[in-house]
């Protein structure tokens, strides 16, 4: 009786966990799509420059649309460093939740005959390596503000995954 309310308790805690990461990724899908349409900012920009100030020779326009570009790019970052926290904890919560399955896995993994020196454990065996190397940043996407904490997602999920 006492595992089926275990496992109750367990399922709830699954369904929570799921509702509050389906909020969190709803949240982010908005404020990613937000920072996309504000980094269009510095196209627009430039089409009422050459329509608007150069044409007409206003000066009070382009200071006014040169002030409005401003406040633009001040809340593409502010949206930008909010996405890019939310998304450094997202990381860190699911290393803190897949770590000690990981660990029970590696731990468990002799006993039921698999080797670390095993080429057939080499996957698992990589996975430390990728993991530094992804937080050094070192690949083509580095300077998106979450690839460093989804790739430390990932590679925890892959952790899990490697049995």
């Amino acid at each position: 009786m006492a595992l089926t309310a275990k496992a109750m308790a367990e399922h709830r805690g699954n369904e929570m966990l799921r509702k509050e990461f389906k909020a969190i990724a709803v949240f982010l899908f908005w404020i990613s799509g937000i920072i996309n349409v504000l980094a269009l900012t510095g196209s627009f920009y430039m089409l009422q420059i050459y329509d608007r100030a150069l044409t007409s020779g206003s000066v009070p326009t382009l200071a006014a649309l040169s002030v409005l570009v401003i406040g633009l790019y001040l809340f593409q970052g502010v949206f930008d460093i909010i996405r890019s926290q939310l998304l450094v904890r997202i990381g860190a919560r699911f290393d803190r939740l897949l770590a000690p399955i990981a660990h029970r896995v590696s731990v468990d993994m002799p006993r039921f005959g698999f080797s670390t020196g095993r080429p057939s454990n080499a996957v698992a065996m990589s996975i430390p390596s990728a993991h530094s190397w992804a937080a050094r940043g070192r690949w083509p996407c580095s300077t998106c503000p979450g690839c460093r904490s989804i790739s430390s997602s990932s590679i925890s999920c892959i952790r899990y995954w490697a049995r």
